[in-house]
């Protein structure tokens, strides 16, 4: 996980978050349907089908990645957000009881305890952002539920994948389509409300890179 954190740290300083993600799943989703091309999986056949797997990819995929990069973007360090993220089976036992024993629950709570240690003496001393830690617990909360509703999927591992992957692309590129336009309208009200300033294309690039920056 700590490479991937690296990895997505070292892409963030060339892009932003949301085209990020969009490129990301993009190619992930033109991969696992070549894959699903290959090996013919079935369709999901109910409504309920579907609708579960949906709901996973919104916590599993959508939730998880898109506040994930945010926490790198504001600043989190790869180590950290694997610490903080590490906590993920920890939570997902206790939600879920399955089976633990006593020394695994000592085990768990002795994990949840220097988590909090290693990441609360960081914040207290400043070197931790507070929206990064937010965003952090978020991509830990999305990532849990996620885990938990994925136990009843139960749909093949390729044609589950790629439905997420998918669902994921489209709402990434939703979600940038809205900020480019609200990005641009804004732009147009200030031209508007100043008539003496005439607003070129490139003026209209440079806003909406600072809006998605701001993202």
């Amino acid at each position: 996980m700590e490479r991937g954190a690296i990895f997505v740290e070292l892409g963030l300083k060339y892009a932003e978050p949301l085209p990020f993600l969009a490129l990301r799943f993009l190619i992930a989703a033109v991969l696992m349907w070549a894959f699903c091309l290959f090996v013919k999986p079935s369709f999901p056949k109910q409504l309920s089908e579907w609708t579960i797997v949906i709901l996973t990819a919104v916590f599993q995929q959508i939730g998880y990645q898109f506040f994930y990069f945010l926490a790198l973007d504001n600043n989190i360090s790869p180590g950290i957000l694997t610490i903080i993220l590490g906590a993920q089976p920890i939570l997902t036992a206790i939600l879920m009881n399955e089976g633990t024993n006593k020394f695994q629950w000592v085990g768990l709570a002795l994990g949840m305890i220097g988590l909090i240690l290693v990441v609360g003496r960081q914040v207290y001393g400043g070197s931790l952002s507070t929206m990064g830690i937010l965003y952090s617990l978020l991509s830990l909360i999305s990532i849990t539920i996620g885990t938990i509703m994925q136990k009843y999927v139960h749909l093949n591992l390729p044609m589950n994948v790629s439905i997420q992957y998918t669902c994921s692309l489209l709402s990434f590129q939703f979600f940038f389509f809205i900020i480019v336009r609200l990005s641009r309208r804004k732009l147009d009200r200030n031209v508007h409300d100043r008539p003496s300033v005439h607003g070129t294309r490139r003026d209209r690039q440079c806003h909406i890179a600072v809006i998605l920056h701001d993202w």
